[in-house]
């Protein structure tokens, strides 16, 4: 919302590069029950549009699914850090912070 920003892009990531599977196994051990990765790009659209999300919203979750899934975003850079002056929050810490809402 400052100035300096316009015409800018930025990678915005965290600190860590994880799978899905690590996120999954960092929910379980988090939460005390078990978390799966089980993934099925096509059950995934069929329970998306059934909750009558937008099409174009579910191609681009399908995107960015698939950008991880080929390891295409196994990248790390250091723009969310320089942006808010301080280290990104971790998976870990994210999901202790919020782990109230996960129950």
């Amino acid at each position: 919302m400052e100035d300096g920003h316009q015409e800018r892009a930025y990678a915005l990531t965290g600190a860590e590069a994880l799978t899905y599977y690590e996120v999954a196994d960092i929910f379980t051990s988090v939460l005390g029950k078990r978390v799966r990765y089980n993934p099925s790009l096509l059950k995934f659209v069929r329970q998306m549009l059934s909750k009558r999300l937008p099409i174009d919203f579910v191609l681009v979750m399908v995107a960015i699914y698939t950008t991880a899934r080929l390891g295409l975003a196994g990248k790390i850079t250091s723009d969310t850090e320089q942006l808010l002056n301080r280290s990104p929050l971790t998976i870990q810490q994210y999901v202790e912070d919020y782990r109230q809402f996960w129950l």
